[in-house]
């Protein structure tokens, strides 16, 4: 079973794989580079689905 803090790794993981730092993706995913940290570290149990999706396709993860 994949936990939240799995799909909190495989985003950081995808976003070193591509390059990218927080900024970067964040600009390509029209995202804060706030959400970006919040999203990778789990900050307040925050995981939005759709946000998450955007990250991953903007960090190239297919």
């Amino acid at each position: 079973m994949t936990t939240l803090a799995d799909v909190a790794e495989m985003l950081r993981s995808a976003r070193r794989e591509a390059r990218l730092s927080q900024d970067g993706l964040a600009q390509r995913a029209g995202v804060s580079r706030t959400t970006v940290t919040r999203m990778e570290t789990l900050a307040k149990g925050d995981m939005s689905v759709s946000v998450l999706v955007r990250l991953l396709e903007a960090a190239g993860y297919d």
